[in-house]
């Protein structure tokens, strides 16, 4: 790999400013009376164990291919032959049922070394590397001809990728240098933003790689589920609007508040929402939360103490890879299907009527909601989310 000088963090604007929140129910009108007598007793949060996950076990994906005819000819300063290989790589990843984060590190690795192009030639550093992710000649890549294919040398790249430990909680450029081993960490970062752009025209807007539920995992029982978002909030992967929000999931995640498998703190959050949380967490590489139990703050917007906020049962996010959503852009609409497919029945999504994509949703339900934030909240059961393989 190249021996490059330092790049330039892509800046990052996180900005989420709570207005106002509509009513969050989540139930018809004509069980209102019911709904309000269940609320008089806090229902016992159920900690359920879910498997380990597997980083290198993947399966094909059935969507999240490209789609080279249908996409534009230029898209973020690339054309021709280098939307092909694009093509390739994403379509390479769809394959071994990547997720959607890993397609995107890929593009932007090739665009980095290669400028999406095959080049049959290296540098000063390593003179022998070749092809889109310009692999060394040492035995690790496959042969020169593996080398200089689109769709091989980036099942190769994959297949590094998915051996690298926690690879989906790291920044995009870090896992990138986790495969490449390049001088610096931080070089790729540039390349992101633009990496986006392609790999969504590519593949009309879904982002690439698989959004089936079979390849979604979170590992770990409450309190585990809850220190893996703690360690990605040291990382600066995880912003919060409200501290007292961060201090809540701080608390779920000290064992010392756990009697076995029960929490006994003051102010307990639904497991599944914690498994949300991890689930955004492993498709963006930063987020912001702004709101999870309001029992404990004493907030009461909207649907005010019948929110299932006050339960524990509901997240809202203010932003996406440093971008604030409005609960319909295009970030958001890379999620909000991940979601639909692991909820539990009666789920519900917020922000119908905001501007934006229209997800076409199998389980959740749709709540009209401020256009600041995207709000998610658990279905009425005790059904475990689909979060395991």
């Amino acid at each position: 790999m190249a021996n490059r000088s330092a790049g330039q963090n892509a800046a990052r604007v996180a900005a989420g400013v709570r207005i106002g929140l509509g009513w969050k129910l989540g139930v018809p009108i004509g069980l209102v009376a019911l709904a309000l007598a269940c609320l008089i007793i806090l229902p016992v949060m159920v900690v359920a164990t879910t498997a380990s996950q597997n980083e290198q076990g993947t399966t094909a994906c059935s969507v999240g291919g490209a789609n080279l005819a249908g996409a534009p000819s230029s898209i973020g300063g690339y054309s021709g032959v280098q939307l092909e290989n694009a093509s390739a790589i994403v379509d390479a990843g769809n394959s071994l049922g990547v997720p959607s984060y890993g397609v995107n590190i890929a593009v932007m690795t090739a665009m980095g070394e290669s400028g999406l192009r095959v080049l049959d030639r290296g540098d000063a550093v390593g003179p022998d590397s070749r092809g889109l992710f310009q692999q060394r000649d040492n035995g690790q890549w496959g042969s020169y001809e593996d080398r200089m294919d689109p769709t091989i040398s980036a099942t190769n790249f994959y297949k590094a990728l998915l051996k690298v430990p926690g690879w989906q909680q790291m920044d995009p450029s870090e896992a990138a240098h986790a495969v490449q081993i390049n001088a610096d960490a931080n070089y790729y970062t540039k390349f992101w933003t633009t990496a986006q752009q392609v790999v969504s025209a590519l593949t009309g807007g879904s982002g690439g790689g698989c959004q089936d539920a079979s390849n979604i995992s979170v590992s770990g029982n409450g309190q585990e589920v809850a220190a893996s978002i703690m360690a990605a909030t040291k990382q600066g992967k995880i912003q919060w609007l409200t501290p007292a929000y961060r201090d809540q999931v701080q608390a779920i995640a000290d064992p010392n508040n756990w009697d076995g498998d029960t929490f006994t703190g003051d102010c307990a959050i639904d497991t599944r929402v914690l498994q949300v949380i991890v689930v955004a967490t492993q498709t963006f590489p930063k987020i912001g939360i702004s709101d999870l139990n309001r029992r404990c703050t004493g907030s009461t917007p909207g649907a005010g103490v019948y929110s299932l906020h006050w339960q524990g049962k509901a997240v809202d996010f203010y932003s996406f890879d440093g971008i604030a959503t409005t609960g319909r852009d295009d970030n958001a609409m890379k999620l909000i299907p991940k979601l639909d497919q692991i909820s539990n029945p009666g789920a519900a999504i917020g922000q119908l009527g905001c501007t934006g994509g229209s997800p076409d949703l199998k389980t959740m339900h749709q709540l009209l909601d401020s256009c600041n934030h995207l709000h998610y909240q658990l279905g009425p059961g005790n059904e475990p989310l689909s979060v395991t393989k």
